[in-house]
């Protein structure tokens, strides 16, 4: 969860020289959905920050994870109409069919190497740092299990217990 603002902050920082080249509405709003729709899932902080047993949470994180779908695929849809609508220079479009008025052509093998590429770093790091995030948090659980029952474990429960009387945390 804390991830999540520093993701759509790098996403954001690699649309900065499109937005002052082509400053345009319909990449605004593309943006700011397809961007910030990860941040919906702070309303469901409560759900991502403890184990997720009841149907009801679930069911809540689902229908979160759709919406968080729906918003970024909406802003991928305004995105594409901006790329083939959006004028450069005369008459030109940055996206399109047409070989002489448009910068990049949908045929064209090196636009499908470039986001090939992308996507496919993209899947490995998201792999990557879910392995990372899953080993840390069966570590984190192992420990805790090793821990519990034991003589430090029932005086650590004291001072937490004292520790959140004293600042009136439930």
């Amino acid at each position: 969860m804390a991830s999540i603002p520093l993701c759509v902050l790098l996403t954001l920082a690699t649309f900065v020289l499109l937005y002052h080249t082509f400053g345009n509405a319909l990449m605004i709003a593309g943006l700011l959905l397809w961007i910030g729709a990860p941040l919906f899932y702070f309303t469901k902080a409560q759900l991502l920050a403890k184990p997720i047993t009841a149907a009801e949470d679930k069911a809540a994180l689902g229908r979160a994870s759709f919406t968080v779908f729906v918003l970024a695929a909406s802003g991928m849809v305004v995105l594409l109409l901006f790329l083939f609508t959006a004028k450069v220079g005369a008459e030109g479009t940055i996206l399109g069919f047409d070989s002489e008025k448009s910068i990049v052509r949908p045929w064209s093998l090196t636009l499908h190497k470039v986001w090939i590429e992308y996507v496919g770093r993209s899947l490995f790091l998201t792999v990557f740092f879910a392995d990372i995030v899953l080993r840390v948090a069966l570590s984190v659980w192992k420990e805790s299990k090793a821990f519990a029952g034991t003589e430090p474990a029932s005086a650590h429960d004291t001072t937490m217990e004292g520790l959140s009387g004293s600042v009136g945390a439930k």
